[in-house]
């Protein structure tokens, strides 16, 4: 309950940018009046990153509102955060995706494009999820996130962060293609059925390996003020 009632709090302190307000109105209009599943999911994914490095809080909710949490009440609030997150961005991004196909419904079910909807979402579930708890750490120890990967992450964890790169690249790439030829055909009820074994395999490699590196960022999730000051701390308060 400590830690349902301290994401509670930060939702109801947390003010909401005019910026990401127009994000949602700029995306919803691309992607019902372009009706393209790629550049609707261009739109979207670049536009959330976009907004999330342009965004700058003034003022954390976590001082606001902070609760005293033991270690491991920390790191369930840092993960449960973390999967909030990722649950909310990936169906605002698998939802707009859809809204693009709009047009296309009541002609045959496109299994490419469900298929790799499902997919995109799916990773960019677990890649916001990890991302926010990754954010967690590096503002602790007052770094930036690539920082933090590179100097507190062991050698194991970085392999695996690269090799899910390159199977994201390798979604993205078939994702446009088959999604391309929806928008030049305007429907293609046929989709082989080795690829969707294919990008089921892609989603099992991609969850077996956001586990391990979960499990590790969540295991260093650390106790402490975020607005401590580094003028006493000859260490930078780390």
């Amino acid at each position: 309950m400590l830690v349902i009632k301290q994401i509670w709090n930060e939702c109801r302190f947390r003010k909401m940018e005019k910026g990401v307000v127009l994000l949602i109105i700029v995306d919803l209009w691309w992607c019902i009046t372009s009706q393209s599943w790629t550049s609707s999911f261009v739109c979207v994914w670049f536009g959330i990153d976009l907004v999330k490095k342009w965004v700058v809080q003034k003022e954390m909710p976590e001082i606001v509102c902070f609760l005293p949490m033991e270690l491991m009440a920390r790191q369930k609030y840092a993960r449960m955060k973390g999967y909030l997150e990722g649950l909310l961005l990936s169906f605002y991004l698998m939802g707009c995706l859809l809204l693009s196909q709009i047009s296309h419904y009541g002609e045959p079910v496109n299994w490419a494009v469900i298929s790799h909807t499902l997919l995109v979402g799916f990773d960019y579930f677990m890649q916001c999820s990890e991302r926010s708890v990754m954010e967690e750490n590096a503002r602790y120890r007052r770094l930036e996130p690539d920082v933090f990967r590179k100097i507190c992450c062991p050698g194991w964890y970085r392999i695996l962060y690269y090799l899910t790169g390159g199977i994201r690249v390798l979604i993205w790439m078939s994702s446009f293609y088959w999604c391309v030829l929806q928008d030049g055909e305007r429907f293609m009820s046929i989709f082989p059925w080795q690829w969707i074994l294919v990008l089921c395999c892609s989603a099992a490699g991609l969850l077996v390996m956001h586990v391990f590196r979960m499990r590790h960022i969540i295991y260093t999730v650390e106790m402490g003020d975020y607005n401590v000051g580094g003028r006493g701390y000859k260490d930078g308060g780390i």
